[in-house]
């Protein structure tokens, strides 16, 4: 699995899925990584979710999902 940190992505399957995703590295804050979704490519418009994971648990955050995402950039 291939996951892109600082890259925005289109959950294609998943609990997310037609939602665009951004994971973020968050160590020097939290010691983990935030994981962005929103309908909009810009992440500027209304509907957003977030969360947020440990720095060991990106993939498996990823696989409990069932997330499939196509990374856009």
């Amino acid at each position: 699995m291939i996951i892109k940190v600082g890259k925005r992505g289109r959950v294609v399957e998943g609990n997310m899925e037609d939602l665009y995703v951004l994971v973020e590295d968050d160590e020097k804050n939290t010691g983990g990584y935030l994981i962005l979704y929103c309908r909009d490519f810009d992440f500027k418009s209304g509907e957003r979710y977030d969360g947020w994971v440990e720095k060991c648990g990106l993939e498996g955050y990823f696989k409990a999902a069932k997330l499939k995402v196509e990374w856009l950039e």
